[in-house]
């Protein structure tokens, strides 16, 4: 059963792939970027994320997008949604949280949490934390939430995650979802609510996360 709780960076990655993504996977762009030395240490961790661009052609294609994370996370993993509002972040923390309940046969609402910043759905596997911080004012806020130790046990899904401040996980799965508005990523023709996902996984992701990620790449 789910529960409601309202209280208590640097240089490109080494690789960007590049992908159109739609309800029957299309064809890929690939590219290599490299942009010289990092100027620290944790530019230099940076330098080592993976990231991919995947163009999601339509509502379906975000929710292939969320089963694929769905089916390897763990407790511990953050994924942390960024991008404006009606960009599709709740819609994958919606298909996300629904694929793993399908697996022990829950069917459940799972509705934004605009208004009650936290809910956690508890699963047999550990809990679910689906956290939008729009309304926040402060990282202090997020922490009194719980927040902080929900990301070493639980799965987070974390919305408006700049409201972290620097208490956002330096090992969170990061994924900017945009309209597809640049000329080097236009959207598919006759295809309006095209989205742009930007994933970005730490060097530390372990291989089944890359790999989720990699099976959506035709």
């Amino acid at each position: 059963m789910s529960q409601l709780r309202s209280s208590r960076p640097a240089p490109a990655a080494d690789t960007v792939t590049r992908a159109e993504m739609k309800p029957a996977l299309s064809s890929a762009q690939n590219s290599d970027v490299s942009d010289g030395a990092p100027a620290s240490s944790a530019a230099e961790n940076d330098a080592k994320d993976q990231r991919f661009e995947l163009i999601l052609s339509g509502p379906e294609a975000t929710l292939q997008l969320a089963q694929a994370l769905a089916a390897v996370a763990c407790p511990g993993d953050c994924i942390l949604l960024e991008g404006p509002i009606g960009a599709g972040k709740s819609a994958f923390a919606r298909g996300f949280i629904q694929s793993r309940m399908a697996t022990y046969d829950r069917v459940e609402d799972v509705p934004s949490p605009t208004f009650t910043l936290v809910q956690i759905y508890d699963l047999p596997d550990g809990e679910i934390w689906h956290a939008d911080l729009y309304r926040l004012t402060h990282p202090d806020e997020a922490l009194e939430l719980g927040l902080d130790e929900a990301m070493e046990t639980a799965i987070c899904l974390i919305e408006w995650p700049d409201r972290l401040g620097t208490a956002a996980p330096t090992g969170a799965i990061r994924i900017a979802l945009a309209s597809p508005d640049r000329e080097d990523t236009p959207a598919p023709e006759h295809v309006p609510d095209s989205r742009v996902a930007r994933i970005t996984l730490p060097q530390s992701a372990r291989a089944a996360l890359t790999d989720a990620i990699r099976s959506l790449l035709p």
